[in-house]
């Protein structure tokens, strides 16, 4: 773990030397599980910036706290990975308090906003985009696992059950299994065609249901929709669903390190015509770079942010009652979806001379 921490730490010192910066105050949930190679600093669930910060210079790091935090993070979470302790006052003192403590005195940077600070949560993103060696070995593991999950749950699923009821069950599977669910939505029936993000409700499912995700394990998200029917499925909605399968893979193939997430925006929006449902691509995003956020930077006519080695990429389009997600982690010769159990129903689409197997709604 050390090893991946001082790659990150090497990362910060780059920027922190190219933009005059002493040091870096580091507290979203997204960065500390980034730059500690996985350990969580989250008390509060619902709030992004937290109780307890990282403070990074370019040769130090520091874990600053209050005495209810600094020692259960320290022992827990941090211990034996080069992280010096600096605890402050929780009633008369605060991280500023902390850093002047350090001997700081220059300008620092940080992830939250903050008058006098340069916020940084934008660069921060350009780097965290890059996964390590390290970071792809944990996100394989779990990909694996999740996917397994996830069939393992739909396979146990009944009809009539409420929406609530649905994701309460697989949010239990999952975090039994270490992997939190910052996005889980359920729609069935006549609300997944009606809504692109079905917010779960007391409705009882009765023939058809969608299961958008985003798992997270260790910091790192995959964003993986699945779709269920109960009966015999109707050939028009396995015929969009056929169509959507294209779509992801138009984008898949192109998911290039050089391609840039504007010149895939537009590739999308050609695959869609080609399938017959042009302009469909407007009701609904259509993904980009994932990471440690679900999204760190979307697929869309303004962004331009070009593709590297090792990036996830989460590309998640609709037509109308279905949609197609899941991750694909890129590499220079060959990109690789990372969630996959073929248990699940699955064709496979060729696109671009390169093939990728794609999930079909199951069957029950």
């Amino acid at each position: 773990m050390e090893k991946e921490i001082e790659i990150k730490q090497s990362g910060v010192k780059n920027f922190l030397e190219e933009n005059n910066f002493e040091g870096i105050i580091l507290s979203r949930q997204s960065n500390f599980l980034w730059f500690s190679g996985g350990r969580r600093n989250d008390v509060i669930k619902n709030e992004d910036v937290s109780l307890v910060y990282l403070f990074i210079t370019k040769d130090k790091r520091y874990l600053i706290a209050t005495n209810s935090d600094a020692d259960r993070v320290m022992k827990e979470e941090l211990e034996g990975y080069g992280f010096e302790l600096v605890k402050f006052s929780w009633f008369n003192q605060n991280v500023f308090d902390a850093i002047k403590k350090i001997g700081i005195k220059g300008k620092i940077a940080a992830d939250f906003y903050e008058p006098g600070l340069y916020f940084a949560e934008g660069d921060l993103a350009y780097i965290r985009k890059n996964m390590t060696s390290f970071e792809v070995e944990r996100y394989k593991k779990f990909c694996s696992d999740y996917a397994k999950t996830i069939t393992n749950y739909c396979l146990g699923l009944r009809k009539k059950l409420t929406e609530i009821e649905l994701a309460a069950g697989l949010n239990y599977e999952c975090y039994k299994r270490g992997i939190r669910m910052p996005v889980l939505m359920i729609g069935s029936d006549e609300r997944i065609f009606s809504f692109k993000h079905p917010c779960s409700t007391n409705k009882k499912i009765d023939k058809y249901v969608l299961i958008a995700t985003v798992g997270e394990r260790e910091g790192i998200c995959a964003n993986v929709t699945r779709c269920v029917y109960f009966g015999k499925i109707p050939a028009e909605l396995m015929e969009r669903h056929h169509a959507v399968n294209y779509v992801i893979n138009k984008f898949y193939a192109n998911a290039i390190p050089g391609k840039t997430t504007k010149e895939l925006f537009e590739i999308g929006k050609e695959a869609y015509k080609e399938v017959g449902y042009d302009g469909e691509w407007e009701s609904h995003i259509q993904g980009g770079i994932s990471g440690y956020k679900p999204l760190e930077f979307e697929v869309n006519a303004v962004t331009d942010i070009k593709i590297s080695n090792n990036n996830i990429m989460a590309f998640n389009p609709t037509i109308k009652g279905t949609k197609s997600e899941d991750p694909i982690l890129t590499k220079n010769n060959s990109s690789e979806i990372t969630v996959f159990d073929k248990r699940w129903p699955f064709e496979e689409i060729e696109v671009d001379g390169k093939k990728f197997k794609r999930p079909l709604i199951m069957e029950l």
